[in-house]
């Protein structure tokens, strides 16, 4: 498909309809019908969409985060939602149509048996002099599938799923391009997050919206961030003034409260009326420099992640000497009329100049009281054996000896990676003894042999307050086996009914031969554990993919691969030589074996 960068993809949690949100470099309207695609998930065929309301315009494109001038660089979190009967897709660019900046959501039927992609409704935002509509930035589904939430620069918006209308819009008048998430959802509270100045100063805002009020969605409340009084501890102080960007939110696993992570600190919210339970100051960055204007992908993926009754938040430091980051857990107190938040335990890395990009927490019954946090960062992974009361930590070296560290933050040299997750507890835990995991960590490894970048993975065995020694990490060198050519890990997936992973990478656009895999497998790799507790890579079971052309996910891709029941869809695209023109897009799929 010429001219298509792809950005986001979903699959439906039955495993049926993959779709695939693309953008055009220049962000221009044409009727291709490139810029949303449907696939049957099981079979690989793409699926017809019937045409929306404004024809054409069904094929918006969208500006990518590394593409455009400055002005029009905009990054985002998630641009596709999806469940087993609707699809919401959204995308921000200048229109040629209207010759402004417009927002265009598209509400889709999917549920029809064989699928059958039919578009509900198709809204457009136009940018008018008193009003801007420019930066899509993320979307959400309730978990009953009745509502929709978006935010956008300056804007948050909420659709009745069931019908595709939209009930509720609200101008903030923020910005949300320096987050990794800035929408959650329960089945009757939305959260919307995003930034703007107060007297020179920014401050993250959080909005509260009443999904089931009594004449439909309303916002409850809205909170800005610094109040010095909040801050229960931490190095701040009255004097200081630092920028207090928003990073990222997790809801509890009851459902009752929020956790966000900002600049600085970690706050959190109850939400069942909007009550302030405080926040947490722990002199910790979220966002790497020049993140905000560069946008997602420069520094962590998930930042915080919250439990019953604890918030787990990774963070940084510059000081001189190197970057030095720690694992901040906060105890979340919502019983009671006055709940409160606090410090509980501080962990800090041990290796000056290692960065932290991706937080994954245990999620089985077993472990939901006192849970585990595996922690990815460039040269070490993290393991915090017991959540609850910040039980042993582990430390393991992520690279073999004489290797340079994994790297799995920011953008890659030429061609820009996304990375998007790097940490994953797997497989499933209902394979394995109570309470073990194999921790799982992706990357990119610099082989000092052949010094090409390789595609790379670690994985250990753990449980829960029994750490295991460093020594016993596996560490797999994945893509071209014989080092000659490049390949940068993109994202990873688990795949919920096997034991297996899939693996998405990239290549350079000078690998543009029509059989690319074939030469190591560089794009797409699905393995399993077969063993769960061995310690020698043959417990993998590994087969690279050759039947799959192209130079990889590029660019700006949010997910690149993603896996639901038996079925695994990934999204790449090729490059010419100058890394410009996208002149092809991928789009791949797997039953899992």
């Amino acid at each position: 498909m010429d001219g298509a960068n792809p950005c986001d993809i979903a699959i439906s949690p039955d495993g049926m309809v993959a779709v695939v949100r693309s953008f055009t470099p220049d962000g221009n309207t044409t009727p291709s019908g490139h810029f949303m695609q449907f696939y049957n998930a099981q079979t690989g065929a793409q699926l017809p969409l019937s045409a929306c309301s404004s024809g054409p315009n069904v094929s918006y494109g969208l500006l990518g985060p590394v593409v455009g001038t400055a002005s029009k660089a905009y990054p985002f979190s998630d641009l596709v939602a999806i469940n087993n009967s609707r699809a919401i897709i959204v995308g921000s660019a200048f229109s040629q149509v209207s010759g402004a900046d417009e927002t265009h959501v598209y509400v889709v039927d999917i549920g029809q048996s064989p699928p059958s992609p039919a578009c509900l409704a198709q809204h457009v935002f136009v940018s008018t002099g008193e009003t801007a509509h420019f930066q899509a930035h993320d979307v959400a589904i309730t978990p009953d599938g009745m509502w929709a939430v978006v935010n956008e620069a300056l804007w948050w918006h909420v659709f009745n799923l069931r019908t595709g209308a939209l009930v509720l819009s609200r101008q903030h008048g923020g910005q949300v391009d320096s987050m990794v998430d800035s929408v959650e959802v329960t089945n009757d509270r939305a959260v919307v997050v995003y930034y703007k100045a107060v007297s020179n100063q920014v401050h993250t805002f959080v909005d509260l919206i009443d999904l089931l009020g009594a004449s439909g969605p309303v916002q409850m409340t809205s909170t800005s961030h610094p109040n010095y009084s909040d801050w229960a501890s931490g190095p701040l102080q009255s004097t200081q003034t630092p920028p207090f960007f928003p990073h990222d939110l997790s809801i509890t696993r009851d459902g009752l409260g929020v956790a966000i992570s900002m600049d600085r600190g970690v706050a959190a919210y109850r939400l069942s009326d909007g009550y302030l339970m405080g926040a947490v100051g722990d002199g910790q960055d979220r966002n790497y420099p020049g993140a905000p204007a560069s946008g997602l992908g420069t520094g962590q993926a998930d930042s915080v992640e919250a439990t019953l009754t604890e918030a787990v938040a990774i963070g940084f430091t510059t000081p001189v000497g190197g970057t030095l980051w720690q694992v901040n857990i906060v105890a979340l107190n919502l019983g009671g009329a006055t709940p409160t938040i606090a410090p509980s335990a501080v962990f800090p890395s041990t290796e000056a100049g290692s960065e932290p990009h991706d937080l994954a927490v245990t999620t089985s019954a077993g472990n939901d009281i006192n849970p585990m946090a595996l922690v990815s960062a460039n040269g070490q992974a993290i393991v915090i054996t017991g959540v609850a009361g910040g039980a042993a930590m582990e430390v393991f070296a992520t690279a073999p000896a004489g290797a340079q560290s994994i790297v799995v933050s920011g953008y890659s040299t030429a061609p820009k990676t996304r990375v998007s997750d790097s940490a994953f507890f797997a497989p499933p835990p209902i394979l394995l003894p109570p309470n073990s995991y194999n921790a799982v960590i992706s990357g990119t490894l610099l082989n000092p042999a052949t010094n090409q970048d390789q595609a790379a993975v670690m994985y250990f065995p753990i449980s829960a307050g029994v750490g295991a020694a460093g020594a016993s990490a596996t560490y797999l060198t994945l893509g071209d086996t014989s080092g000659a050519n490049a390949t940068r890990c993109a994202d990873m997936a688990v795949i919920p009914l096997t034991s297996g992973l899939a693996l998405r990478s990239s290549a350079p656009p000078d690998q543009l031969d029509a059989n690319a895999c074939a030469l190591g497998g560089r794009d797409y790799i699905q393995f399993k554990i077969t063993n769960p507790v061995a310690t020698d890579p043959a417990s993998f079971d590994y087969q690279y993919e050759t039947d799959f052309g192209g130079s990889g996910t590029t660019w700006a891709a949010v997910d690149s691969v993603v896996a639901a029941r038996f079925f695994i869809a990934s999204v790449g695209e090729r490059l010419t030589a100058d890394e410009t023109n996208p002149i092809q897009c991928f789009v791949h799929h797997q039953r899992a074996k």
